[in-house]
């Protein structure tokens, strides 16, 4: 009984761990991707039309 709740424990974890690196990863690109948008000049051009 003990070894299957650690095979489920070494599950758990590895899936958490998983996840957490995928959010990392996930929120980095999301920075570089508005990084980019605001070392865009063309960007910044669009937004002075608009106001």
């Amino acid at each position: 009984m003990s070894q299957i709740i650690l095979i489920l424990a070494v599950g758990l974890i590895s899936c958490i761990s998983i996840v957490v690196v995928n959010l990392r990863y996930s929120i980095k690109k999301v920075q570089a991707i508005k990084q980019k948008e605001l070392d865009r000049p063309d960007y910044i051009r669009m937004e002075e039309w608009d106001i």
